[in-house]
């Protein structure tokens, strides 16, 4: 290994990245050469990194003295998108610099993740007609997921209360077994478009109130839950319908009177 001036455009990248993850250490190791490109052993190079991409994505590191004139330069990106990357030393990139490197959105961030749900359609929900939605993947540093291979669990549940804002006036006692035929507590689906985003439906059979919950990994998305979430009964199904006072005999050309 030998000493002398180190000349930029001989300088040499021996390994780096060029697809990286938001959150994620990487680095990259620069060699010192001679004009001759013959390794160098200089260990006052001052190697600088510059990273220039998205809106508020640019950030520059400086290299740090390893051993035989080799340097290594560490980094996290944060923000998700395209970068023009350049080593230089001494203002001037060394060889097989400027290069392209792409940073991908990094670990799912429960609470930054969110959906369409809004405040209004909250109270517009009707038994048995189905509301749909959409939820957005988001990473810890707010970075959009742009794909459908982070494996996240997703979950949508609308959890029974009570239906007390739905009495029968005229005293018809309940369904006794309405729990096992509509259900008390109702899973929505989601299916995933493979862009980080999702659809999402809910269906809920039964008036009443409800706590409405989106969950990824078990954690609750940004606003969730919502909660009551006020179920109206739907239009009249006359199969359904329980009369009440029908007389069991009854005599002809007598009006009767009964309540439905």
């Amino acid at each position: 290994m030998t000493s002398g001036p180190t000349i930029v455009g001989s300088s040499t990248i021996e390994s780096t990245q060029t697809k990286l993850t938001a959150g994620k250490l990487s680095q990259t190791t620069v060699q010192s050469r001679d004009t001759f490109g013959t390794p160098l052993s200089n260990t006052d190079d001052l190697y600088s990194m510059q990273f220039t991409g998205p809106t508020g994505g640019a950030f520059s590191v400086a290299g740090i003295y390893l051993d035989k004139g080799l340097y290594q330069l560490q980094y996290v990106p944060r923000v998700a998108g395209n970068y023009i990357v350049h080593i230089t030393l001494l203002g001037v990139d060394i060889k097989g610099s400027p290069y392209n490197v792409v940073v991908m959105p990094g670990e799912t961030s429960s609470s930054n993740s969110f959906t369409t749900v809004t405040n209004l359609a909250l109270t517009q929900f009707e038994a048995g007609v189905t509301y749909l939605f959409q939820l957005q993947l988001v990473d810890i540093f707010n970075n959009y997921l742009v794909d459908g291979s982070q494996n996240d669990f997703i979950e949508v549940m609308a959890l029974y209360q009570n239906n007390a804002a739905w009495p029968s006036p005229i005293s018809i006692p309940d369904l006794a077994n309405w729990q096992s035929i509509y259900g008390v507590d109702i899973a929505g689906l989601c299916s995933n478009n493979n862009n980080g985003v999702y659809n999402c439906q809910l269906t809920t059979y039964r008036a009443g109130l409800y706590t409405m919950s989106v969950k990824v990994n078990g954690l609750h998305v940004f606003n969730s839950p919502w909660s009551p979430v006020n179920v109206s009964p739907t239009d009249l199904y006359a199969p359904s319908c329980v009369p009440k006072g029908i007389p069991v005999t009854m005599v002809a050309g007598t009006q009767y009177t009964f309540q439905i």
